[in-house]
């Protein structure tokens, strides 16, 4: 059995507060230097899911904190 890993604080926090009226929404832009190629979407998909092994939290699931 694995232990879980808490939430930080700061995203805990924003889990709170969300509520359908106050969607938390959280933005990025990335910018791609296409000058000597320009990547297809499935190339782009590849080269970021090589990376994902390297970032747990994006292989992370929430749930309900329980008391036990």
């Amino acid at each position: 059995m694995s232990t879980a890993e808490r939430v930080l604080a700061s995203d805990a926090f924003f889990l709170y507060v969300e509520s359908p009226a106050y969607p938390q929404l959280v933005g990025g832009v990335a910018i791609l230097d296409t000058s000597a190629t320009t990547p297809s979407r499935d190339e782009l998909v590849g080269v970021v899911r090589a990376q994902l092994p390297r970032l747990p939290r994006f292989r992370q699931r929430l749930r309900p904190a329980r008391w036990w």
